[in-house]
């Protein structure tokens, strides 16, 4: 299987943060290509490559048949440390989570297994051990759990970033000893008692115990800051999160990018703009613009007349011709639907810590959305209008960033609206957006947040379904658990 997703940089970054953070010293071995593709969920031809990577870089040694070595001995300027300049994305980050990551890993307790018990057994028994990489390691057994290799690159980037910080030229932060410095003071007892929970299946006592870690990452990571007399510190590096998939096929975005504009009168009248504006907005060339109108012509969306131009006919003159080439979307509808995921999860807490900073102007441009989309059915501006609000108000620099990633490629779900399927109305649900549009306009803050996620909940599973029945089985992977009583409540 070949790394279409370039999934290898990740996995390359991150050993490469660990080897100049000194986790592993020069002469000791790396995990196995084998062990590398199990822990990262990739192929191994994915964990070779980037083994080959850091090999080409100078980091370690690899010889055929034999377990990859360290040979970086490389020392770090005494007078420069990243940590100074990542110090602002690095508190966001942990402050980001303690909202963020409980529900992550609450959803993931409910599809624990007994060979995962016996799992979760082994990792807490290195906790025990005081092996303080085994606490990355218990996070990422519940985010596997999920089936969303994006989510967990996710996090591998995320506490990438820390021990990029950590593991600058100034020799009182440098890591030694193979100890996160903030992680000494976790009681032990606190995961027992969260794989008690998990056994009991008592979700509500799951999501207190992992609301609780996600504090007490906070609150040491900020007892270490204070005792180095850095609580205030600034910094000049924001994290930074790419969501890295094939090479871009620009024939497929540019038509994907129009039919979006399209549908959501983005071009004022009947006709496409001149080919050579569409090409400067869309950032392709004109020769791309030209077979992508002649795509759309194709479909039915468009039509163009010789010395007029192109005239647009829209979406829905298309829903009955269209015939999909699944090979071709099939990556980029999977990989949105897996940002759809992580939406799912997490815009509840997400939204709620942003509501109270929504203006005016936001809360009208939402109900504006929600009308607009009861007039058709239909829910797709409602969600992107609301993503859009939560990436702008949001004061914590992390989740913008994340959020913001995620709503600039949910456009690659959209061709989904151009195929009828077998009962089933992609983004159909007016009751729930009723429901939200009401508790936004009375400052209901936490009832909002419910029916947004309600209304994300139920539009996940909507697309799943489609993609299921196109015959990408990968959608199946995926695992959200169905909310108490779903829309009918409303």
């Amino acid at each position: 299987m070949s790394d279409t997703q370039g999934l290898y940089r990740l996995i390359y970054r991150f050993y490469r943060a660990q080897i100049e953070s000194g986790q592993y010293q020069k002469g000791e071995p790396l995990p196995a290509a084998l062990e590398i593709a199990e822990t990262f969920n990739v192929s191994f031809s994915t964990a070779r490559k980037a083994l080959q990577s850091l090999k080409n870089d100078g980091y370690i040694e690899l010889s055929p048949g034999r377990t990859a070595t360290v040979s970086w001995d490389g020392r770090c300027g005494a007078n420069r440390s990243e940590l100074y300049d990542r110090i602002s994305g690095v508190i966001d980050m942990y402050d980001g989570m303690s909202y963020f990551l409980p529900p992550i890993l609450t959803s993931g307790a409910r599809y624990v297994d007994s060979e995962g018990f016996e799992k979760l057994d082994l990792i807490i028994a290195e906790i025990e051990n005081n092996n303080s990489g085994a606490i990355f390691d218990f996070t990422v057994f519940f985010i596997k759990q999920l089936g969303n290799p994006v989510l967990l690159h996710l996090f591998c980037e995320l506490d990438n970033f820390v021990f990029a910080a950590f593991s600058g030229g100034d020799r009182h932060f440098h890591l030694m000893n193979r100890e996160h410095p903030w992680t000494e003071h976790l009681p032990l007892k606190l995961f027992y008692d969260i794989a008690e929970a998990v056994g009991a299946a008592d979700r509500g006592r799951c999501g207190e115990l992992f609301q609780k870690l996600a504090a007490l990452y906070g609150e040491d990571m900020n007892a270490y800051l204070k005792s180095a007399g850095l609580e205030n510190a600034t910094g000049k590096i924001p994290f930074r999160w790419q969501v890295y998939v094939e090479q871009e096929q620009y024939l497929y975005s540019a038509a994907v990018d129009l039919l979006y504009r399209i549908n959501t009168g983005k071009f004022p009248g009947r006709w496409l703009p001149p080919v050579p504006d569409l090409a400067a907005s869309l950032g392709v060339s004109e020769i791309t613009v030209r077979r992508t109108i002649k795509l759309l012509n194709g479909i039915g969306v468009t039509e163009t007349i010789n010395r007029k131009g192109t005239r647009i006919y829209g979406v829905e003159r298309a829903r009955h011709t269209v015939k999909i080439d699944v090979g071709m979307f099939k990556s980029r509808f999977i990989f949105g639907l897996r940002l759809l995921h992580i939406l799912a999860l997490t815009i509840e807490n997400v939204s709620y810590e942003a509501f109270c900073f929504f203006s005016e102007e936001d809360i009208n441009g939402i109900s504006e959305a929600i009308e607009d989309d009861a007039k058709r059915g239909k829910e797709f501006l409602t969600l992107g209008v609301t993503i859009n609000v939560i990436c702008k108000t949001s004061k914590n620099t992390v989740i913008k960033e994340i959020y913001s990633q995620i709503a600039g490629r949910l456009v690659w779900l959209y061709p989904l609206r151009l195929i009828e399927f077998k009962d089933l109305d992609i983004y159909d649900f007016p009751r729930s957006s009723a429901s939200m549009q009401k508790s936004l306009r009375e400052g209901r803050r936490r009832d909002f947040s419910r029916h947004l996620s309600e209304v994300m909940t139920a539009t996940f599973f909507a697309a799943q379904t489609a993609l299921l029945q196109l015959g990408i089985t990968e959608a199946a992977e995926l695992r959200l658990p169905q909310m108490a009583n779903d829309i009918e409540r409303l």
